[in-house]
């Protein structure tokens, strides 16, 4: 969690952006990981903010973030790390490019992207779904778990 804030404040005090909101802070189940982090579970929120830079140099500027805070890209993209900040979307905008896309390509299959998503956002509709967010949610499976770690973080 520490981490988390730690992330979170570096972004609300950055003069690049203004904070706007984040959800609830969530214990979730695995997905995609190797054998060896089956067991482990991750923390996951949502922090929206309104970025006064295009899309790409947020991208850079958050993995300037994840590398400061030590997170380290060496192959197993799902293995436990630091911290791991995604873009989910920026506005209307959409990319397609090799090291950016927008919105995030598998936002709407994750039930430990779309619950933080709707503590902030339940009515709001992405670029690549028709649904409204809350929408999205009530028809993802209960599965993989996302249980409220903390309200307040």
């Amino acid at each position: 969690m520490a981490n988390m804030q730690a992330a979170r404040d570096r972004l609300k005090h950055d003069p690049d952006f203004t904070f706007v909101a984040q959800s609830a802070l969530y214990d979730t189940e695995p997905v995609g990981v190797s054998e060896p982090y089956h067991d482990l579970t991750f923390l996951n929120a949502v922090i929206v903010v309104e970025a006064r830079i295009a899309p790409h140099s947020l991208l850079h500027h958050l993995r300037a973030i994840e590398h400061d805070m030590g997170r380290q890209r060496d192959g197993d993209r799902n293995a436990p790390r630091p911290i791991d900040l995604d873009i989910l979307y920026a506005g209307d905008i959409a990319v397609s490019s090799p090291d950016l896309t927008l919105p995030h390509p598998r936002w709407q299959d994750r039930r430990f992207v779309v619950q933080p998503l709707a503590d902030v956002r339940p009515q709001h509709i992405l670029p690549d779904d028709p649904r409204c967010v809350a929408d999205v949610l009530s028809a993802l499976p209960p599965e993989p778990k996302v249980i409220l770690f903390a309200q307040e973080w």
